[in-house]
């Protein structure tokens, strides 16, 4: 992935973009009211999706190796034991599967994946749910739908103002989304569809002063930034998108 060599200079100007372009005029913080503290973004899961490129290897079996393209079905085919179903799967469950199945082939299988390239369409929801990550998504998806996918909201989630961030030309268009409202059965009530790209932060406080939350976006999105290319994860998150630990290459996922 030669063409994300500096992106960290990249994703420091893009996040001054996000900062200058989330607000329509200029926000006035009083300093000495008192404001929500900023999580910190954790992710979990990174699930595979059809046209993603994985790359297997496994130690002491350099025969095997193999750069694979998950098809329109969601498999992958692997010498030995033949289709794998490797969409809809995160990592970790893939290798954990190839790992129970090759081992009546092999003894003691160790087995590394790594995400090449990404070609589905992802989108991350992050903050107060279950299972934060970075999830395949169809064209029909809901921001409820993409909440039950990270596992439901926890009991910290606060659903007034669940924010939906999206990428619009250079800056980054986002909106609060009552999603309380929703559950509780308004008809009338909001539940915007989600495409590929977007970002949907739960947070764990109501949000009296969005336009404070909105800027201090550089703070929740801290390993994340949105590029010409996609979304960028860094290295700190980099554990979800790797089978061993060490690996420094960023992961982009394309914006449709």
């Amino acid at each position: 992935m030669k063409y994300l060599k500096g992106t960290i200079h990249i994703g420091l100007v893009f996040i001054m973009v996000v900062l200058a372009g989330c607000a329509s005029a200029p926000v006035k913080v009083d300093e000495k009211e008192e404001k929500p503290p900023i999580e910190e973004v954790r992710i979990s899961e990174f699930i595979l999706g059809p046209g993603d490129t994985v790359d297997i290897t496994i130690y002491r079996n350099d025969d095997l190796h193999r750069t694979l393209k998950i098809d329109t079905g969601g498999k992958i085919m692997f010498p030995l034991i033949g289709d794998v179903q490797a969409g809809g799967m995160s990592i970790f469950k893939l290798r954990d599967d190839m790992t129970a199945r090759l081992s009546k082939y092999l003894k003691d299988p160790q087995i590394t994946i790594n995400v090449s390239t990404v070609q589905s369409q992802k989108v991350m929801v992050l903050g107060q749910v279950n299972s934060p990550g970075v999830f395949t998504v169809d064209s029909s998806v809901t921001m409820m739908e993409a909440i039950a996918k990270a596992g439901g909201a926890t009991l910290d989630a606060k659903l007034e103002n669940v924010l939906l961030i999206r990428r619009a030309g250079e800056k980054a268009e986002v909106k609060s989304v009552n999603i309380s409202s929703l559950l509780a059965g308004n008809a009338k009530a909001e539940n915007s569809p989600i495409r590929g790209g977007d970002i949907v932060y739960v947070p764990s406080v109501t949000i009296a002063d969005v336009s404070w939350y909105f800027s201090h976006l550089g703070k929740i999105l801290s390993p994340v930034v949105n590029l010409e290319s996609g979304i960028v994860l860094w290295p700190q998150v980099q554990n979800v998108l790797t089978g061993k630990d060490g690996a420094t290459t960023p992961l982009s996922i394309p914006a449709k």
